[in-house]
């Protein structure tokens, strides 16, 4: 799982820059907890970089598989410009072990249902045998 930012300047020549975030395969699809402490992480290192730039520059997040829920429950973010995510179950848990799990998820559903960052949701296929294209469906 891993979640990528990068950084746009929009100034004369557009100049893009990239970080990556990996959280080392960590069992976050299981434990709340643990996607909580992801998501805590991420909104601080992102806070970090983006203080290196000048005012007003926006992130574009890519996120793969539990990191696309990472960046998705960043939002509401007036620092993120859209959101790419990749095999990320965002309709259901891919495993239900930790009940703290459907809380995480409700609350990305309202974010995703009333955010206007673009979200960009791409899926495995048939392919994907862990996570049906099914659970990447974003809410209406």
């Amino acid at each position: 799982m891993f979640m990528q930012v990068y950084i746009h300047k929009l100034i004369l020549d557009s100049v893009s820059y990239k970080a990556t975030v990996d959280f080392n395969e960590d069992f976050s699809a299981f434990h709340g907890p643990t996607l909580e402490s992801q998501r805590r992480y991420s909104a601080d290192a992102i806070e970090f970089i983006l203080s290196l730039y000048p005012e007003n520059t926006q992130v574009i997040l890519m996120g793969h598989s539990m990191g696309g829920l990472v960046a998705t429950s960043l939002l509401p973010s007036s620092h993120i410009s859209a959101i790419v995510t990749m095999s990320t179950p965002h309709s259901v848990p891919p495993a239900r072990f930790d009940s703290r799990m459907d809380a995480i998820y409700s609350r990305a559903q309202e974010k995703l249902r009333n955010d206007p960052a673009p979200i960009l949701s791409i899926c495995g296929g048939v392919t994907d045998t862990m996570i049906p294209s099914e659970f990447c469906i974003l809410p209406r």
